[in-house]
């Protein structure tokens, strides 16, 4: 320091020079190495030389300057203020880099500066700092204040000692190493955790990072540096004065112990500060996996008074997170269980709406569709449409009801899967309405597989205790031979199911042109029975009841013809079931009721005895809960007596609901109205029946009466009917007797009441006059001779 200005600046610049030569030849020698060496995770990362290696060669410099130079106070035991920089080049490049820079700074500073050699511990700061570095530390300034404390204190008295210093200048030394030492590692820290560059520049890399600082460290951060900032300038003004008096080193020693006591401090008393929301970030942390797993969570107790109460409202609000948690577990519980129950409901909806509940086959809607289907992918191919429908079906299900009629289907379907093949399609249109689907038109396998299918239908049918022998009807159309269209493919094999139909079942037909015709016929006596009644089309006949011996007039039963005009008069067993097919039957039943109790009514208010007149119900009127009702009304409207009416039911409708039937009848025959059972053996009921229902009379059918004269069976039949039906007091009546030889036999066998052509055929009012004669003097046909007789019975 004796030397004069010009030479110490000419002697600063060439040692400057030289120690960047001297930097940059241990960066050529050392960069091989340093890439991808790591000192810790986050601190010591050594990254692609670049700008950001030049600063790291300008901090190695800087260093290596400030050593050289002849700085007061000279610090003796170590880096001194050099460490500001070799502490931040061990932040910014890893150890070896700057023990490399501490060994050249430390070398200068003993050969070209003022610096002893205790100058050479730079190197064991470094080492010992990036040792602790290296095991995951983030602060260089408690490592930093124990080397002080335990190395570069010792050795700056050492060296001061030595040199024969006195006590004072030994002091100073020691303080000014230890409070420019402990500047130089909080410096280091403020800049590598606070990063003011970084966050000055803008740079978004490490920006959150550099706003993220524990608690525990800004307090401890705080406290010393306003402690260290309070022990630089001591020191600096006491090397300064170039005086190593006694008060200088006391303020100098004083500052150091400063330094040192409000670093060990705050770090103690940080931890102290911040223990209490560390806890609390550890309690919180993954605080949703702990509610949702009923995990008991240890919330902090005492410390800072702001970190209780915060404490308390984080458990609050986490109780109530729980409990909305818990409630929210069962709301998604409901509605998992709904969603699931709507995914079912959706899937069960979709089933319905193509499949039927009762056969489990497809229905209508998955016809319609898989039929265009089909129709679009058997082009070259052709399809085969077969619409079946079963054969007496409507009696089963009248006589049996409907749970046997459901079952006779169920049973069908099974029968109709087994016969089909894989490729076939069965649908249940509704009703007793089954449809194929079959790929190819290929006459002669849709002719076997209906052969096969007739001959399963034709097997019996065992519903519960009965088996019951049924048929079906096929119609079958082609397709693109017959129609194009889907609705006209349909259309034409329903013309063809009809046909075969009306041909006497257990058949198939395939459709041909000339099927049209039969259909739109029927089609247009379906128009005109809707407006038969309202054109009065419509005619009343009466076939009179004889007793055994042909010569007294029980009664008539009222039968109903209609009279087409230009087509004549229609066979009731054509416009009858149509009638009930389509519903209008119902108010043709009520027309023949009224008609023929107003007749009835006329003749005798002409003169004649009462006449019971027998009316034929329908099934359909029977079913509705009014029509004992409407009967009355009938009757009152009318003034006819309710002895002169009888009702004839058919016997397939006491198989319905018998308790319904049974109250029914009785409400009728208490207001004096005569029941009858018509077509009697036809039906599914048996004769133990009988005894519970209160009727008056049995029609035997036709089919059993005619030739009763050369068929024993049926003479059996008819024969064990009368005995039966005598022994419980009820008439007989024998329809359909149409020779001498029947009404012989019958007569024979006691039987009550005769009807049919061998007496009479249906007569109008007026002509059934004479039989009404008959009535009123049941003796008048003995008197009368052999031709007034005959010619009675041809009228």
């Amino acid at each position: 320091m004796t030397a004069g200005l010009p030479e110490f600046v000419q002697s600063v610049t060439q040692t400057a020079f030289m120690s960047l030569e001297a930097v940059f030849f241990a960066v050529r020698c050392l960069r091989p190495r340093l890439r991808g060496r790591n000192m810790s995770d986050r601190t010591l990362a050594r990254k692609a030389f670049g700008w950001k290696g030049g600063i790291d060669v300008i901090l190695a410099a800087a260093s290596v300057a400030f050593t050289i130079l002849p700085a007061t106070p000279a610090f003796v035991s170590g880096s001194g203020w050099a460490g500001c920089f070799l502490l931040l080049l061990l932040r910014r490049a890893g150890f070896r880099f700057a023990a490399a820079a501490a060994l050249a700074a430390a070398a200068a500073g003993f050969w070209l500066g003022d610096r002893p050699w205790t100058v050479f511990l730079a190197v064991f700061e470094i080492t010992l700092l990036a040792a602790w570095l290296k095991r995951g530390r983030e602060d260089l300034l408690p490592p930093e204040l124990v080397y002080q404390s335990v190395v570069a204190v010792p050795a700056a008295l050492l060296a001061v000692f030595a040199s024969g210093g006195t006590a004072g200048e030994a002091a100073a030394a020691a303080s000014g190493s230890l409070i420019v030492g402990a500047a130089s590692a909080l410096l280091a820290d403020l800049l590598h955790h606070y990063r003011p560059l970084v966050r000055l520049i803008g740079r978004r890399q490490g920006a959150e990072d550099a706003g993220r600082v524990p608690l525990r460290r800004m307090i401890a951060h705080l406290a010393s540096a306003s402690a260290v900032l309070s022990g630089l300038p001591v020191i600096v003004i006491a090397g300064l004065s170039f005086s190593s008096g006694d008060a200088s080193s006391a303020a100098m020693v004083a500052a150091a112990a400063a330094v040192l006591s409000s670093a060990l401090g705050a770090y103690y008393l940080s931890g102290r500060i911040s223990g209490a929301f560390e806890r609390l970030v550890s309690a919180t942390a993954g605080l949703h996996l702990r509610q949702r797993q009923d995990a008991d969570v240890c919330w902090p107790a005492g410390g800072a008074a702001e970190a209780a109460e915060i404490a308390a409202n984080c458990r609050d609000i986490a109780d109530k997170l729980a409990d909305q948690y818990h409630a929210n577990e069962q709301m998604t519980e409901l509605l998992r269980e709904q969603s699931a129950r709507l995914r079912a409901s959706e899937a069960a909806l979709e089933r319905l709406s193509y499949h039927d509940t009762l056969t489990s086959l497809p229905n209508r809607f998955y016809f319609y569709e898989r039929l265009r289907a089909m129709m679009d992918e058997h082009r070259g191919r052709g399809v085969g449409l077969m619409l079946l429908d079963v054969d007496r079906f409507k009696q089963v299900n009248d006589s049996l009801g409907h749970a046997s009629g459901d079952e006779m289907l169920r049973i069908i379907a099974g029968r109709l899967r087994e016969l089909c093949g894989d490729e076939a399609v069965i649908c249940r249109l509704g009703g007793d309405e089954f449809a194929i689907l079959v790929p190819g038109n290929s006459r002669d396998a849709l002719s076997r597989l209906g052969d096969a299918i007739l001959e399963a239908a034709a097997k019996p049918v065992r519903v519960g205790d009965k088996e019951l022998y049924v048929g079906a009807s096929i119609g079958i159309s082609l397709y693109p031979e017959d129609a194009v269209r889907v609705e006209e493919l349909v259309r034409n094999a329903d013309t063809a199911m009809y046909t075969a139909k009306e041909a006497g079942g257990r058949r198939y037909e395939f459709y041909f042109s000339s099927m049209k015709e039969q259909v739109s016929e029927r089609l247009e006596m379906e128009t005109s029975l809707h407006k038969a009644l309202e054109l009065g089309q419509f005619e009343l006949f009466y076939q009179p009841k004889m007793d055994a011996d042909g010569l007294q007039t029980f009664g008539f039963e009222a039968l109903i013809r209609w009279y087409r005009p230009g087509r004549g008069y229609v066979p009731p067993d054509l416009f009858i079931p149509l009638a009930e097919e389509t519903g209008v039957i119902q108010a043709i039943g009520d027309w023949v009721l009224r008609t023929a109790c107003r007749q009835c009514v006329e003749w005798y208010k002409a003169g004649y005895p009462p006449a019971v007149v027998a009316v034929n119900v329908s099934p359909r009127q029977f079913e509705d809960p009014k029509f004992v009702e409407q009967v009355e009304a009938i009757l009152e409207e009318t003034g006819m007596r309710p002895e002169w009416l009888e009702l004839e039911i058919t016997e397939s409708f006491l198989q319905r609901d018998r308790n319904v039937v049974i109250d029914m009848l009785k409400r009728l025959k208490d207001r004096g109205i005569r029941i009858s059972i018509d077509d009697f053996g036809t039906g599914y009921s048996s004769l133990s029946l009988l005894k519970n229902l209160p009727i008056h009379a049995v029609k035997i059918d036709r089919t059993f009466i005619r030739h009763i004269d050369t068929d024993s069976k049926n003479a059996s039949i008819v024969s064990a009917i009368m005995a039966l039906a005598h022994s419980m007091n009820l008439r007989v009546v024998a329809e359909g007797v149409e020779t001498e030889a029947e009404h012989r036999l019958l007569r024979k066998m006691h039987c009550d009441e005769l009807q049919g052509y061998y007496f009479s055929a249906p007569l109008r009012a007026e002509e059934a006059l004479p039989y009404l004669r008959l009535m009123r003097d049941p003796a008048g046909r003995k008197h009368r001779g052999a031709g007034d007789a005959a010619e009675i019975i041809r009228h």
